[in-house]
C-alpha cells in the first residue's frame, strides 16, 4: 500500500483513484489527499496498538460520558495529557499489567498516530523502541484525526533533493475556514462543475451521432446551448 506500482519506477506516491481503505485505520493525508507512504502504514499500526491496549477498536469507539474525546485516538491522548495512561488499558487484563509497559505502548500509539506523517517513527525504530533498547522518546502531539483541516505544502525529499513530497499540518476544525482553505474548495467545486458539464455534452454529441433519444436532462442542456447560441 505504500507505494503504487514500484515495478514501473516512476515514484508514484498518490491514489488518483477514490480512497480505498479500513474506516479507523486510514491516515489522515491518505484520507484527505490520497497521499501514500511507509508513514501511512505506520499511522495505521499505531491504530492497532492503541486498540489491543483499550480493548476498543477505533471505528465503533465510543467515549466515556466524561470524556469530550473525538474517538479512541483522542481519548487515548487526552488521558496521556493528564498521565492516566493506564486508564485507557482494557479491565480484563489491568490487574495482570505493568504500569510502565502500558504507559509506553499508549505512547508509542501516539506517535505512530500524529498528524504529520514525518513526526511519526518508521517501523525499525518502533522495534527498537520495543525491544527495550536505548532510545530517546518524543513527546506526542494531539493524534490525526478526520475531520481536522489539513494543508498540503511541497516539501524536499530526505535525500536533499528538491521536490517529490508533500506534508500536512493540522488545525481546529472550528471557527471560520482560512481564506486559502476557501479558495481551494471553491477551485475543487468549479472544476468539478466544468467536468461534469464536459462530460455531458460529449456524451449528448454521441447520442445525437448515433440517432439515440435523449434523456431529459440532456435535452435541456441542449435547449440551454441552443438559447445561449441564439
Amino acid at each position: 500500500m505504500a507505494r503504487l506500482f514500484p515495478e514501473a519506477g516512476d515514484g508514484r506516491s498518490h491514489v488518483q483513484t477514490r480512497v480505498a481503505g479500513t474506516n479507523g485505520y486510514m491516515a489522515p493525508e491518505y484520507l484527505m489527499h490520497g497521499a501514500l507512504s511507509a508513514k501511512a502504514d505506520v499511522f495505521s499500526f499505531g491504530v492497532v496498538v492503541l486498540e489491543i491496549v483499550s480493548g476498543h477498536k477505533n471505528s465503533s469507539f465510543v467515549p466515556p460520558p466524561d470524556s469530550d474525546a473525538d474517538n479512541l485516538l483522542d481519548h487515548a491522548w487526552r488521558l496521556y495529557k493528564k498521565g492516566r495512561s493506564i486508564e485507557l488499558l482494557d479491565p480484563a487484563v489491568k490487574s495482570a499489567a505493568a504500569t510502565e509497559q502500558v504507559e509506553l505502548l499508549v505512547r508509542i500509539g501516539l506517535l505512530c498516530v500524529q498528524a504529520d506523517p514525518r513526526m511519526r517513527p518508521d517501523m525499525k525504530r518502533v522495534v527498537i523502541i520495543l525491544s527495550k533498547k536505548q532510545s530517546t522518546l518524543e513527546e506526542p502531539t494531539r493524534p490525526g484525526v478526520p475531520g481536522s483541516r489539513y494543508r498540503r505544502r511541497s516539501y524536499g525529499t530526505r535525500g536533499g533533493g528538491g521536490g517529490g513530497g508533500s506534508h500536512f499540518s493540522v488545525g481546529s476544525t472550528s471557527g471560520t475556514s482560512s481564506p486559502s482553505t476557501s479558495t481551494t474548495a471553491s477551485h475543487a467545486t468549479t472544476s468539478a462543475a466544468s467536468n461534469a458539464m464536459t462530460t455531458t455534452t460529449s456524451s449528448t454529441h454521441t447520442m445525437r451521432s448515433q440517432g439515440l433519444p435523449l434523456h431529459r436532462e440532456e435535452r435541456g442542456v441542449e435547449l440551454k446551448k441552443d438559447d445561449e447560441s441564439g
